[in-house]
């Protein structure tokens, strides 16, 4: 057998080979992908689903509503149930309409539910209800939306309830429903982090400022012993890790969890409510207009531009109370109309510094 022969004859076995291994390895495929995601194994909690109607792989779309339309928004998380409701711009928890509701996070509540998909959809039949753990949902959530942006009566909307039913043990996913769909998909866990709020979740926080001391504008303090102001156009810069009495005033007060629902005595307080706890004359008011930068991109869709703000914090400082051997005092934060306790020695360091500035 000459050179060239052979060289067919070994290009022939090799081509028979690897046709070999295609035919091999697409058994295993199917194998496999009958054995994970095929309707006669797919299992749930251990449960055989091989009696639920066939799925169909892909991305799908399970809800699409504009969440610029939503009016109310209800949710189950944890066996407790929040129902809240839009207020002009704001949200409002039903039942307890002074609680201070962080809208941000409600907002991104409803970004998150009005826009949702899986990867696979399932012929959903209501009698297996319990096979996708749609009977104890692991997740509830109601949104109503009006009909339009041109809609300005209530009845003009419709409602979409939404179920996060069992954990499918082999995927790792959820299964997810709208009710009256006839539709089941299966998607990742992104809905918990969302909505895994209790009431004390969605209280909207008073946050103490921490700005680089080079980007404090202005900063005032009075009590009783005087006024204490600073100024940067006039004063200069502040600079880090000097001892200048403007930052000893921003670093004296109250921060972190010296401001949650744990710490709020009050909360929608009124002129009268602000009086009782000294809080219609304060003992010391502290204001304080600082810079902070916001992440944007350029117009020309580049690099991200960082942007300046000017924000404006006010916190107020009423009368002093023992409680369990430890002296508070009452603070508030301009007019959230939230009074909080914390330690007294925040106001005391404080007065003890603008005393010390007027004596100067």
């Amino acid at each position: 057998m000459n050179s060239k022969k052979r060289k067919e004859r070994k290009q022939i076995i090799t081509l028979a080979i690897v046709f070999a291994s295609v035919i091999a390895l697409a058994a295993v495929y199917f194998a496999v992908r009958g054995a994970v995601g095929g309707e006669q194994a797919e299992t749930s909690e251990g449960g055989d689903l091989s009696g639920l109607s066939g799925w169909q792989d892909g991305t799908y779309t399970a809800i699409s509503e504009d969440y610029k339309l939503m009016t109310k928004l209800s949710y189950t998380y944890d066996g407790e149930t929040l129902s809240l409701y839009t207020s002009g711009e704001d949200w409002k928890l039903e039942g307890d309409e002074k609680f201070p509701v962080d809208t941000e996070k409600i907002i991104m509540m409803s970004q998150a539910i009005s826009d949702f998909g899986g990867f696979r959809r399932i012929r959903y039949d209501s009698a297996n209800k319990s096979a996708y753990g749609f009977d104890a949902p692991q997740l509830t959530v109601t949104a109503t939306y009006l009909n339009s942006s041109a809609s300005t009566d209530e009845t003009d909307s419709h409602t979409v309830t939404s179920y996060v039913g069992k954990r499918n043990d082999v995927t790792g996913y959820y299964y997810f429903m709208t009710e009256g769909s006839s539709y089941a998909y299966m998607v990742s866990d992104a809905l918990f982090e969302y909505f895994a709020y209790k009431k004390d979740g969605i209280f909207r926080n008073t946050s103490t400022p921490t700005p680089n001391a080079s980007d404090i504008n202005a900063l005032s303090a009075e009590s009783a012993s005087g006024v204490y102001e600073y100024d940067a156009e006039t004063d200069g810069k502040l600079e880090g890790g000097s001892d200048h009495p403007a930052l000893k005033i921003s670093s004296a007060l109250p921060r972190g969890a010296m401001f949650s629902l744990d710490t709020a005595v009050e909360y929608g307080a009124d002129a009268a409510g602000l009086a009782r706890y000294g809080l219609d004359d304060p003992a010391v008011n502290v204001a304080m207009t600082y810079t902070e930068y916001v992440e944007a991109p350029t117009s020309d869709g580049g690099s991200t531009a960082r942007l300046p703000r000017y924000v404006s914090f006010e916190l107020s400082f009423g009368d002093t109370f023992e409680e369990d051997g430890v002296e508070y005092v009452y603070v508030t934060s301009g007019d959230s109309g939230i009074v909080y306790k914390t330690p007294a020695s925040a106001l005391h360091e404080i007065e003890d510094i603008i005393s010390g500035e007027a004596a100067s």
